[in-house]
């Protein structure tokens, strides 16, 4: 109808015009009056048909962006880091030192939790199987706090001090529990495969020792980097197979967990209100636990959800709150992804300024974090909106900082992709030249 109507206003006004023109009745003059009004009605219906379209075309180009935006925009899902306590609570050398420091941690107080953990690590009446889980606590905390490397190197220490363990049941434990922190680690640098092969490790583990819990919370992080490997299939295969221990063992957390992988599945594959049902699903559980961590997750998978669904105003009411969580609990790179997220929320709604002075600035704390797969993303990122300003020397120096980058964390899939991008604008320019 609303066509029917544009082409009647464009081209009624000049059958009208060419009808009068035939009467003798009516003066030159008026005939000429009337085409002149003839024509501006003709014009005004042109120019608006030609605005709506244009309109309509960057409409489409906004929604491709953010789709192409949000492929490399972190979908929050932090892998279960085990905690394996194994007595530190019950030796009564380091009960007081333990208890403060799962306090601490609990309050996402990281910097004070591994002040405490170090006392129980250091003190010389830990056993080799308190100082495995001290090792392991320690690296629990550096990982919230995105210090990787150091995370990292108390995991591999305890791996290390696990193999003195004299209980084999223990040290089955203490290494299931290992294997699976270092397959977050490699997720996180975007080293899917290595991550792989170490969360199968430990579930071989877990699955020997009859561990259902640790079994659960593997089989829900082997789901989700089946997601970061686009094999949605398995993904949600994972996922239903933890969801169903979790829920067997009454396990609040690993639920709402595993509901916002099962979220994220959806929204890879471009379902975002069926997205939505599973986030909020978590965020309720969440709220019900007090998990903060957990509501930091779930706010910005809604806030990225609404993105995709041209709710940017909610969206923007999620990204909020997720930087609220993480500067009260003093989480890095929740605040460099929500201000990231924040600064693309700008960006489809026109405002590219102050779009890119968010982005800029998420990119600048991921690059003081030392966390490379958001500062690739971030540069990623800012090279495809120069691009799309125009500005193509920008776009080709930020997108080549952004391959660099993902070459050195092996991330095949976006490399590809930022090389056509590449070639695109180069075409383009040359074109242009």
């Amino acid at each position: 109808m609303k066509l029917l109507i544009k082409i009647a206003l464009i081209v009624g006004p000049i059958l009208l015009g060419t009808y009068v023109s035939t009467l003798e009745r009516i003066t030159s003059e008026m005939k000429m009056i009337i085409w002149i009004a003839c024509l501006f009605i003709c014009a005004c219906a042109l120019y608006s048909a030609l605005r709506e379209r244009k309109k309509k075309e960057e409409e489409i180009k906004a929604k491709e962006f953010l789709q192409n935006s949000l492929e490399r925009t972190e979908l929050l899902s932090r892998r279960h880091s085990e905690k394996y306590v194994n007595g530190l609570g019950r030796n009564p050398l380091l009960k007081h030192f333990y208890n403060k420091g799962m306090k601490y941690e609990e309050d996402a107080k990281f910097a004070k939790a591994i002040k405490e953990l170090e006392k129980c690590l250091h003190h010389p009446g830990a056993t080799e199987e308190n100082k495995v889980a001290a090792n392991i606590l320690i690296g629990n905390c550096y990982y919230w706090m995105s210090e990787l490397n150091e995370a990292e190197k108390y995991y591999k220490e305890a791996l290390k001090i696990n193999k003195k363990v004299k209980d084999e049941q223990e040290r089955l434990e203490g290494k299931s529990g290992v294997l699976s922190n270092l397959g977050n680690i490699k997720i996180e640098l975007g080293e899917a495969k290595k991550a792989l092969k170490y969360y199968k490790k430990s579930l071989y583990i877990s699955k020997k020792i009859k561990n259902k819990q640790r079994i659960a919370n593997v089989l829900s992080n082997i789901g989700l980097v089946y997601i970061d490997l686009h094999k949605f299939d398995e993904a949600l295969e994972y996922h239903e197979k933890a969801l169903e221990i979790y829920k067997d063992i009454g396990i609040a957390e690993g639920i709402a967990r595993t509901f916002n992988g099962i979220g994220n599945i959806y929204t890879r594959s471009n379902k975002h209100e069926k997205a939505v049902k599973y986030y909020k699903a978590s965020l309720e559980i969440n709220k019900k636990i007090g998990s903060r961590l957990g509501l930091l997750t779930s706010f910005g998978n809604i806030g990225l959800s609404y993105l995709h669904l041209d709710k940017i105003d909610d969206a923007f009411e999620y990204f909020i709150r997720t930087l609220e969580i993480s500067k009260e609990i003093g989480y890095k790179q929740g605040i460099a992804n929500s201000l990231g997220n924040m600064g693309l929320g700008y960006i489809i709604k026109g405002r590219n300024n102050k779009g890119l002075v968010f982005i800029k600035e998420a990119l600048k704390i991921h690059k003081e974090i030392k966390y490379e797969q958001g500062v690739a993303e971030g540069l990623h990122m800012l090279g495809s909106i120069y691009n799309e300003l125009g500005e193509f020397d920008k776009g080709i120096k930020y997108l080549k900082s952004s391959l660099k980058t993902y070459k050195r964390i092996g991330v095949q899939r976006i490399i590809k992709q930022i090389l056509n991008q590449i070639n695109l604008i180069e075409t383009k320019e040359r074109s242009i030249h």
